[in-house]
Order: structure tokens, then C-alpha cells, then sequence
């Protein structure tokens, strides 16, 4: 799963990275995204990339309960062409969701508790994870749009982090990801897999990351790993 992650490069480099014309007001470095918070996502607005808040967890458009999204915030590849909640999103309403990096908790042998580790790409560029987005009237008939993270099984290199990861898109498939006359799903799924193990490094990080309050640079900073013999490369 990905329940962690950080956009912590600023607006400008991400609008260049991203082809974005218009900043949004709001924008601020993120070093501890979580779960039901709001968050710029990259969306294919008629001729134009734009960037939209959002909320992180997905409500379907039919939805009833908006506490669903608690259950949302990621959507396993495996199931996205099946699962009602996600396969219209599949067709037409595909986002990218910018990041610097995510975490995951890693189990540690004969120890309670789980280690904090940040997790990039070795260039430290900044790259999107796939997702869906969806739009849902509340009572008051207010729209909130909100999103999921798509994961696939783990690679060899995160295996013994966590057995899932969320799928990071190659710089050279975002455009047919976005591409709004795509709606074939499979298409659409084609160029999603796990990232080159090469291009990936992680490092643990304190116990200051675990809580959602804590937003700052130290999140990502690494700190003592009490496993130093764990192969992660």
C-alpha cells in the first residue's frame, strides 16, 4: 500500500516538470502527506495539464458514506478493471499525483514496532505515482473531488520493506495516461508496472514521521537503522 507521502520540491519545478501553466495559491513543500488531506494532482483539463486539490482517499460518484474513503486511499492494479468503485474512474477520469517520495513500515525481526523508511529515486527527481480521481455532491450538493494511489505487488527491491508499492509512472507514459480518447482499459494499463529497482534507494527515518502533525524536513532525514546488516540493494 502507500499511505505516506511527501511533495517536497516547489511549485515551480513542479509545474515545469508537469507542463503546468497556472500555479495553484495554495501550494506549499509537503513532507508528510496523509490519508483524507488535500493535495495538488495533476489532471488533463480540455487542452491544458492543471493542477487540482483534492482530497487523498477516493468517494465514488454513487457513493453513500463518505467515511469510504477511509477504505480508498489506494486501489490495488490487480482489480481496478473489476471493482465498480474504480473501473469508470479507470476509463475516464485518470490522474497524476506528484511526489518527492513515500514511506512505508518495515517489520523488524524480534522487535515490536515497525521502522519508518523514506523511500525516492536515486536522482532525487521528482516523479508521479498513477491515480484516480472522482467527483461526489455531499448533502449540501457541495462537489468534493478526491483521489487513490494505484499499487502493484512489490518489487524485489522494496520486498523486504512491504509487499506492495504504488506504481510509478515512467516519465514517457504520463501523456497516454492522461490522454482523455484513451478509454480502452487495457489499453490504459499498458505501460503500468513496477519501476526499475535501479532507480530506487531508501533509508529509515525517525519516529517524528509517524504522526500526520509532523510536516517538516525532519520526516525525511535519515536516522540510525537498527538492522545496518538488512540488504535493501
Amino acid at each position: 500500500m502507500c499511505g505516506r507521502f511527501a511533495q517536497s520540491s516547489n511549485q515551480k519545478k513542479m509545474m515545469a516538470r508537469f507542463k503546468i501553466k497556472k500555479p495553484v495559491p495554495s501550494f506549499t513543500l509537503r513532507y508528510n502527506i496523509a490519508p483524507l488531506q488535500m493535495v495538488p494532482v495533476v489532471i488533463q483539463a480540455q487542452e491544458e495539464r492543471v493542477f487540482a486539490p483534492m482530497r487523498w482517499g477516493l468517494i465514488p460518484s454513487w457513493g453513500k458514506d463518505p467515511t469510504i474513503a477511509n477504505r480508498m486511499i489506494n486501489a490495488r492494479l490487480e482489480s481496478v478493471r473489476t471493482k465498480p468503485s474504480f473501473r469508470s474512474c479507470l476509463k475516464q477520469k485518470r490522474c497524476l499525483i506528484p511526489a518527492t517520495g513515500f514511506y512505508e513500515w518495515r517489520a523488524v525481526k524480534g522487535k515490536k514496532g515497525k521502522i519508518p523508511m523514506w523511500i525516492s529515486l536515486k536522482n532525487q527527481d521528482i516523479f508521479a505515482f498513477a491515480g484516480l480521481w472522482d467527483e461526489w455532491l455531499d448533502p449540501q450538493h457541495n462537489k468534493i473531488q478526491t483521489f487513490t494511489i494505484i499499487t502493484t505487488e512489490a518489487n524485489s527491491f522494496l520486498q523486504s520493506i512491504h509487499s506492495r508499492m504504488p506504481v510509478i509512472l515512467e516519465a514517457n507514459a504520463e501523456d497516454s495516461w492522461l490522454e482523455p480518447s484513451i478509454k480502452d482499459s487495457q489499453q490504459v494499463l499498458h505501460n503500468l508496472k513496477q519501476v526499475s529497482v535501479d532507480l530506487m534507494q531508501a533509508h529509515a527515518v525517525s519516529s517524528y514521521v509517524n504522526s500526520p502533525k509532523n510536516d517538516g524536513i525532519e520526516c525525511i532525514q535519515e536516522a540510525p537503522d537498527p538492522e545496518q546488516d538488512l540488504t535493501l540493494f
